[in-house]
């Protein structure tokens, strides 16, 4: 390559097209990175939530609408809604973690592309969003910190982001929302203690404040556990004079699943 030398992304794309790409999850041949055994039959859809804080639903009688035992005087105050796809299972955690620390940020774009297709996002775009998206203006993803970003190759939430804005049509802001400071990661840390340690971490972009005043938004994370990073991401931009927020996940604890 006339002496230049491959960037590690460069590199990452040269190997995938020598080497086939394998299921994340059982490892056979997938093109997609997800075979469509492991999609159909290891990954949990979630077809009732609670529109607060995005926890699948068990009892047919409880917070479709006003909330459930998870989110029940807690504040999602900032919130209008929370739709999170599919339950944090063992298979999930193994598309997760490749995306995450495996150089496979594409599989996350994969898994939703394949959603978007097999659950009718083109005809009931509003079943996996969690809301109309002609409600809608803006998409945002989480922010990730510099160290984090290049430590990983990519911006996870950003990937879903990004594919949810092509598919959908909704204009996605990816720089709309900054971290104010770096945080410790969240893993293993309480309710309480992932509370204190996002908040203040955010702040938005002067130079496209006045571009989402009044406006509608929904912000994008890969996984959401308690949903202190959303929350405060909701907080952060109500001040900021947005109008409504909403909150999208590809995946969300369930302790069903561990």
């Amino acid at each position: 390559m006339s002496g230049e030398r491959l960037s590690l992304r460069s590199l990452y794309h040269l190997v995938r097209t020598v080497i086939p790409a394998h299921c994340a999850v059982c490892q056979r041949l997938a093109p997609a990175g997800i075979c469509e055994s492991c999609f159909a039959s290891r990954l949990h859809l979630i077809l009732r939530w609670c529109r607060r804080c995005g926890k699948p639903l068990v009892s047919q009688l409880a917070g479709w609408e006003g909330g459930c035992g998870n989110c029940a005087g807690r504040g999602y105050a900032n919130l209008s809604g929370v739709r999170s796809l599919f339950a944090y299972t063992e298979a999930a955690r193994e598309i997760l973690h490749g995306a995450k620390f495996g150089g496979r940020a594409r599989l996350l774009a994969e898994l939703v592309e394949l959603a978007w297709g097999r659950y009718g996002g083109r005809e009931n775009p509003a079943f996996l969003l969690g809301i109309d998206p002609l409600e809608l203006d803006f998409l945002v993803s989480v922010p990730l910190s510099m160290g984090r970003y290049f430590m990983r190759g990519a911006n996870q939430a950003e990937v879903v982001a990004s594919t949810l804005a092509r598919l959908s049509g909704i204009s996605l802001l990816s720089r709309l929302v900054e971290k104010a400071r770096n945080t410790p990661s969240q893993s293993g840390l309480s309710r309480r203690q992932r509370e204190q340690n996002v908040r203040g971490a955010f702040r938005v972009n002067r130079r496209l404040a006045e571009r989402v005043r009044g406006r509608n938004v929904l912000v994008v994370d890969d996984l959401i556990t308690t949903g202190a990073t959303v929350q405060e991401l909701a907080k952060v931009l109500k001040k900021s004079g947005v109008g409504q927020v909403f909150a999208f996940s590809l995946f969300t604890t369930d302790p069903r699943f561990g």
